[in-house]
């Protein structure tokens, strides 16, 4: 895979975060030390919202993002298009068990979402179109 950023701009980027209350700081650090870069893409596209607003970057990015939680499971991953959720996303306890899985189109959330109780059961399903919630099923 190619990645967003040289190793230059990876190592810029995580000088700014360095110490930052974000978890993936420390991951990305690992990732970076361990040259997965491509792992590395996925956590600077997942957290590019944070990073945007602290003025680290300025572009809005595409690809596969992921963030975590601070316990280190994963948290939520999805595609980003033009820094807008768009596609599949999927987000997880603290367990690592499934939470709530739906579709985005251009950052709005489209189609039918799924939420899930901790053992994994249905708990509802949402359906939107563009954003506007349209139905709800218990």
């Amino acid at each position: 895979m190619e990645t967003l950023f040289t190793k230059k701009k990876y190592l810029k980027i995580l000088k700014k975060i360095e110490g930052s209350v974000y978890y993936f700081s420390d991951l990305a650090k690992e990732l970076f030390e361990a040259g997965d870069f491509e792992a590395l893409h996925r956590i600077v596209v997942g957290n590019q919202g944070w990073l945007r607003a602290q003025g680290i970057i300025k572009e809005q990015l595409s690809g596969t993002g992921e963030s975590w939680h601070s316990n280190g499971q994963l948290s939520s991953r999805g595609i980003f298009v033009d820094g807008e959720e768009h596609g599949v996303w999927e987000y997880f306890n603290r367990n690592g068990t499934i939470s709530t899985r739906g579709t985005f189109e251009h950052g709005l959330h489209h189609g039918v979402w799924e939420y899930f109780y901790e053992n994994g059961h249905i708990w509802r399903r949402d359906t939107y179109e563009h954003g506007r919630l349209i139905k709800i099923e218990d």
